[in-house]
């Protein structure tokens, strides 16, 4: 009766495991297996988009502040200035012909250059990237690249403002 019992106790022993204990385990290792996803969706998955996000914000920003704003505002300026009725324009940054110094166009077309010397790389059209040394230096003079000055203008009006859009939508 002994021998019995314990055979009993033994059986009652596993069943005792195999209803109560494991699925007690099964249920925590799926739900440590979910938490596991959770955490990986979210530190890494969401992580890796916020960051990209955030990379595209800061490009957008450089390329506003060095290069679509400072070339806007001497277009802008230019245009206040001369008030030509055909809209803003560069052609009237310098003023090679001129024999006395003016001092805000020298600057300006001085600050043209530097602009396009530093920070032209940022410009993200290809048609803007591609006319942005045709007015260099010297080949801003040239008579061929007077005819190109308003679509660059419109390039980078237009690039300016849907810059500007993206970097407040935000």
């Amino acid at each position: 009766m002994y021998g019995q019992g314990r055979g009993w106790q033994m059986q009652d022993l596993a069943n005792l495991w195999v209803f109560s204990i494991l699925p007690s385990l099964l249920g925590a290792a799926a739900g440590f297996a979910g938490a596991f996803f959770l955490f990986f969706i979210r530190d890494v998955w969401l992580q890796s988009k916020r960051t990209k996000a955030q990379r595209r914000h800061a490009r957008v920003q450089r390329q506003l502040e060095k290069l679509y704003t400072p070339l806007f505002m001497l277009t802008k300026y230019h245009d206040f200035i001369i008030n030509d009725k055909e809209g803003p324009n560069l052609t009237y940054v310098s003023d090679p012909i001129s024999s006395k110094p003016q001092v805000g166009v020298d600057r300006g077309k001085r600050d043209l250059d530097s602009i396009i010397l530093n920070y032209g790389y940022l410009a993200d059209d290809d048609e803007l990237m591609r006319l942005l040394p045709q007015i260099l230096g010297p080949g801003f003079y040239d008579p061929r690249n007077k005819e190109t000055a308003p679509r660059m203008v419109e390039l980078v009006v237009s690039g300016y403002e849907r810059l500007r859009k993206e970097y407040f939508a935000e």
